[in-house]
């Protein structure tokens, strides 16, 4: 958890207006947060899982069935930046 708290605590508090959790409201409550995102962060390594495209429709009145008429969006909500950074660094040190 060290390990999160210091790279969370030099992480830009910049987020996508529709992240459910802010970055500046992470930072606010980071005491009372860091286990569950350590928690979510061991997971996602253990389990391989990271999901950070979205696929949006371009026109509501394509057909959504062909995959050609879907754009990837790629807006990483501030947890996935975290643990982003966390696979980072711990790639670095080995």
């Amino acid at each position: 958890m060290n390990e999160l708290s210091a790279l969370l605590g030099n992480t830009s508090a910049k987020s996508c207006i529709l992240d459910p959790l802010p970055g500046n409201n992470l930072k606010t409550c980071i005491n009372t947060l860091l286990p569950t995102i350590a928690k979510i962060a061991n997971l996602s390594f253990t389990e391989a899982c990271v999901p950070v495209l979205e696929p949006r429709i371009e026109k509501p009145l394509l057909d959504n069935e062909l995959l050609s008429n879907y754009r990837p969006i790629s807006n990483l909500r501030f947890i996935s930046k975290a643990i982003e950074k966390v696979a980072a660094d711990r790639s670095c040190q080995q």
